[in-house]
């Protein structure tokens, strides 16, 4: 497997700016252990964004998931304004390109978080107890 070259990148680059996306690559490899390691890079480009644009997507998505989506709720614990979170879910919709009002949509990112959380990959800035999420 090869690398997605100057011209595919320009595509990426294009393609990304057009939709209004950041996208984050990793190196390329050809044995499925190396999976783990091309997660963790493309990650970290995620992570840079977040810092680059002084964004909390990852934990705001996090904890709007955790309140299972009151708003006031997970703006409350994230001590954001409650148009600050809004907006933050909005950025969080265009990204991931779902519905935040359906379940459907809403479980690959809860699995996702799960399993990240599961191998080390995700820590929350809010570790939240049971009892706090009853609100």
């Amino acid at each position: 497997m090869h690398g997605v070259g100057d011209y595919g990148e320009q595509l990426l680059e294009e393609i990304a700016a057009l939709n209004g996306l950041s996208c984050g690559i990793s190196s390329t490899y050809d044995r499925v252990v190396r999976t783990r390691a091309a997660y963790l890079q493309a990650l970290r480009a995620l992570r840079d964004y977040d810092e680059q644009h002084g964004g909390d997507l990852m934990d705001t998505q996090y904890c709007y998931l955790q309140v299972a989506g009151p708003t006031t709720r997970a703006a409350q614990m994230l001590t954001l304004h409650k148009n600050t979170l809004l907006y933050r879910l909005n950025r969080i919709r265009q990204i991931l390109g779902i519905n935040l009002a359906s379940g459907e949509d809403l479980f690959q990112p809860q699995m996702s978080f799960r399993i990240m959380l599961y191998l080390g990959l995700f820590r929350p800035r809010l570790v939240m107890a049971r009892e706090q999420l009853r609100g």
